[in-house]
């Protein structure tokens, strides 16, 4: 059986525990801590520099030799080898900066193969990645960057050592004959002199060294961090603004039903309460009083209910129509084509369900169609219009075509600017050819991405 002082605690059994119960991390004395960091960089710059030495040779030579053989197909296959090699020794380098450094290089995404490409030409296609290049900057760059490193860490170093062992090895020199070292050139003449000024020198440079060697590793490792992994920085923080965005849209959505949801349960209901009761009220008042001023003004009252609830009807189905939550985009599409002035044939190429595409997706595309079908019937002067819904290569395709008086163009003022906005806010993009006499056809393209429930 176990002993329960042998067992490790869990995060979970952490959170449950006293504080007296949860045992405190180990802590690290600041001296160790900077002993460690500068034995760590030195051991970073000085190890490095012969990779960085071997590597400068080779990849100089390889894309010497790549370059030259361009006019034959070799030198193609010369360059594919350097990038292979500079992918090596950047991966080389990242494991050395997670060792030594305890930095991270994160590896940026790889190029997107093309399907069916034969092993020769997915071999040439490393070509067109931009990290493999960089990896080749990276080699050629750094080379002199380490190269002035090492040789101060190094000298550094002998300063340190030197000037505080002197008191062991100095008299050994300073006993030759006709041999001058540094304290006598300056005026020196002691032995105890020299000592006394190199031990000055050893501590002084012993002070400084930490902050030396994290000053040149600093630097070095930013190179590094910057050539190998800038894309991957950027691809992480384009991720994040993508997750972001993805995460608003999706709120909006909701946002918006949750607003549709309270409008049609809420004032519209109301609505047509008050409306019902004015209408009684009207009819009471008109049998008893006839024609009365009241039960006009009644009549008037009822009116002016009924318009306020069509507008607040129209409004609830521009935000987000049920029919477009519960049937998806297809039925909500048919639906505001069957309440248009104009006659208005919907072909569908998309399936006919609820949640076929992301909420934002489907709300965007709703949108551009109703507006675009308003637009027909105020403007256009056309008979009939047609609306089909396609999908080419993960893309929603829209086109709404009518044969009206054409002229129409997307400049402000002329209501097309909205839809325009409208697709930019989901990635879309707008198209229109309207010559003068027609026929017009209005065309959307939007980035889709499946939705949850086509995806199950």
């Amino acid at each position: 059986m176990p002993s329960v002082m042998n067992m490790s605690t869990t995060p979970a059994m952490q959170q449950t525990l006293p504080p007296s119960a949860v045992p405190e991390p180990s802590r690290r004395t600041p001296g160790r801590s900077v002993v460690r960091r500068t034995l760590s960089s030195s051991a970073y710059l000085l190890f490095s520099w012969p990779t960085h030495l071997i590597g400068f040779v080779l990849v100089v030579i390889g894309v010497a030799l790549g370059v030259s053989l361009l006019i034959l197909v070799g030198g193609l296959f010369v360059l594919v080898g350097v990038l292979a090699l500079a992918r090596g020794l950047a991966h080389t380098e990242r494991r050395t900066l997670r060792h030594w450094m305890g930095v991270e290089a994160p590896l940026p995404r790889p190029i997107e193969r093309r399907e069916g490409e034969s092993g020769l030409r997915r071999a040439i296609s490393a070509l067109r990645d931009p990290q493999g290049w960089l990896n080749v900057v990276w080699a050629v760059v750094i080379f002199p960057v380490s190269t002035a490193t090492f040789a101060i860490t190094l000298g550094w170093w002998a300063l340190v050592l030197g000037g505080l062992s002197y008191p062991v090895w100095g008299h050994y020199l300073y006993d030759i004959p006709n041999n001058k070292d540094f304290p006598e050139i300056i005026g020196i003449e002691s032995y105890s002199g020299a000592v006394t000024l190199y031990l000055i020198i050893g501590v002084l440079a012993l002070l400084l060294l930490p902050l030396v060697t994290a000053l040149l590793s600093q630097l070095q490792a930013g190179i590094s961090q910057s050539l190998l992994s800038g894309r991957a920085y950027l691809e992480r923080e384009i991720d994040e603004l993508e997750q972001g965005r993805t995460a608003g849209r999706s709120a909006e959505a909701q946002q918006l039903g949750r607003l549709e949801r309270d409008i049609h349960d809420g004032p519209q209901q109301r609505l047509v309460r008050l409306k019902m009761d004015l209408a009684r009220m009207e009819r009471r008042i008109a049998k008893t009083d006839g024609g009365s001023e009241e039960a006009a003004q009644l009549r008037i009252a009822v009116e002016q209910t009924q318009e306020a609830l069509n507008e607040l009807r129209s409004l609830s189905r521009g935000i987000a129509p049920p029919i477009l939550v519960d049937r998806g985009l297809v039925a909500a599409v048919r639906e505001s084509a069957a309440r248009g002035l104009v006659p208005v044939t919907v072909g569908a190429g998309i399936p006919e369900r609820a949640s076929v595409y992301e909420p934002h997706i489907e709300q965007a595309a709703y949108y551009v169609i109703s507006e675009a079908l308003a637009n027909v019937a105020k403007h256009s002067g056309a008979t009939s219009a047609s609306v089909e819904l396609t999908e080419r290569d993960g893309d929603l395709m829209i086109l709404v075509t009518d044969d009206g008086t054409g002229g129409a163009h997307l400049a402000k003022g002329h209501g097309l600017i909205g839809l325009e906005q409208r697709l930019r806010s989901v990635d879309g993009t707008l198209t229109l050819d309207s010559p003068d006499g027609g026929p017009t056809v209005l065309g959307a393209t939007i980035p889709a991405s499946p939705g949850a429930a086509a995806s199950g």
